[in-house]
């Protein structure tokens, strides 16, 4: 695993033979606000995901997309699963292959990228058209 770079201000784990963390030099006030920011992210970004959740489970079985119970209960169940994974494998390729800078310029070219294709497929009605082929394969 590669050693810690000079922009960490505290390594992971901290070895005598490393260099030693950086002084904070912020106000308490500053410090409590940031502990608040970051509280408050990571509790929305729960809520974000959960809800997500939620609504995968209980929505997808409306009139307007037609799927049924087995399909409806197991795809929240791949979600929920494939994100448990991917966190721990991206978490571990984020820090012991490619660093932090790298990783963050690649999830904007992911995020950036699936935001236009999103934009674009929107105009589409895609329900209607999986129905009309749905009636025409039969």
């Amino acid at each position: 695993m590669p050693e810690a770079t000079e922009d960490e201000i505290v390594p992971l784990v901290f070895r005598p033979n490393r260099f030693l963390p950086k002084i904070d030099k912020r106000t308490p006030f500053e410090r409590n606000f940031a502990v608040c920011l970051i509280l408050l992210s990571a509790g929305l970004e729960r809520l974000a995901f959960y809800s997500l959740a939620g609504n995968l489970t209980f929505f997808l079985d409306s009139k307007l997309i037609k799927w049924r119970f087995p399909h409806t209960i197991i795809a929240p169940l791949i979600f929920l699963g494939t994100s448990y994974l991917s966190a721990l494998v991206f978490s571990w390729i984020s820090d012991g292959r490619l660093g932090r800078a790298k990783t963050i310029l690649i999830g904007k070219f992911f995020f950036l990228n699936y935001f236009i294709l999103f934009k674009i497929y929107r105009f589409y009605n895609i329900y209607d058209w999986l129905y009309i082929h749905d009636l025409i394969c039969r």
